[in-house]
């Protein structure tokens, strides 16, 4: 295996190549990073199928920020997302064997999900890739930039080559559908972000402990769903029937009113 990472404007791309397969994480932190058109996700895609047999494309979502900018085809960040994957196939070295280092787990934070926190490590000859993945909705950036440098400065006690560290979020949903806020990672107290920096340091810790050698697949599964639902559809459909009933009555009611008040008037 082996992995590299190429940056063109404020966007870049890091690849991750095993068997001919390459698994590409996308960023544009401290910049707002997410939302990437599905469209543009498949072109990205395929412009790196180029090189490998097999690729996956995800996004770091890793800078909550004020903006929004969603990133539609043919717009400057994604030409630049399409040149640092371009760049970053091709500063691809030699590949070593690959050894995998995992470590997880649950802790009690507001601003966590379901998933928890996940530290993968993947090492070839001297060189570490690691990427930290919350299940959080986002992470502020400079929260991501504090986290990047503390994992590259252990990182390094460990290894001597090159060394990539990348904070990652499943832009979940779980807990802000329930309070209508997003609970970006590094927006609370220090107390609360001091406490997850010692906690990547020993999921990392725990990784470099369980390396070994790591066989892998990548595979495309087509398949459909359900965003809404059948159901829910109805469900809406009727809400919205019934809610524009409502509103005809109503205006016939005001209208009525309306007449009969002209009525009134002129009869005065």
């Amino acid at each position: 295996g082996s992995f590299s990472k190429a940056s063109s404007g404020a966007e870049t791309a890091y690849s991750l190549v095993s068997n001919e397969r390459v698994f590409l994480t996308l960023t544009r932190a401290p910049l707002s990073t997410e939302d990437i058109d599905y469209t543009l996700g498949s072109l990205l895609r395929q412009a790196a199928l180029s090189r490998c047999k097999n690729a996956m494309v995800a996004d770091a979502h890793n800078a909550e920020t004020a903006e929004f900018e969603p990133v539609l085809p043919g717009s400057q960040i994604a030409l630049n997302y399409s040149n640092a994957i371009a760049t970053a196939l091709k500063k691809l070295s030699a590949p070593e064997n690959l050894l995998v280092g995992a470590s997880s787990v649950h802790p009690d934070d507001d601003s966590m999900c379901g998933g928890g926190v996940n530290l993968l490590l993947f090492a070839a000859g001297k060189s570490a890739f690691v990427q930290l993945v919350f299940d959080s909705n986002g992470i502020v950036p400079e929260f991501r930039n504090r986290l990047v440098a503390v994992l590259q400065e252990r990182v390094r006690r460990s290894f001597s080559g090159d060394i990539l560290c990348e904070i990652c979020t499943t832009d979940t949903h779980e807990k802000n559908v329930k309070k209508g806020v997003v609970n970006a990672l590094g927006a609370g107290n220090s107390e609360s972000t001091g406490k997850l920096e010692k906690l990547a340091l020993k999921l990392f810790d725990e990784a470099v402990a369980n390396l070994s050698e790591a066989e892998s697949g990548m595979a495309v599964e087509k398949f459909t769903f359900k965003a809404i639902g059948k159901e829910n559809m109805e469900r809406m459909m009727l809400a919205i029937s019934t809610s524009l009933t409502y509103v005809k009555i109503l205006g016939a009611s005001i209208l009525v009113a309306l007449v009969l008040g002209l009525i009134a008037l002129s009869v005065l």
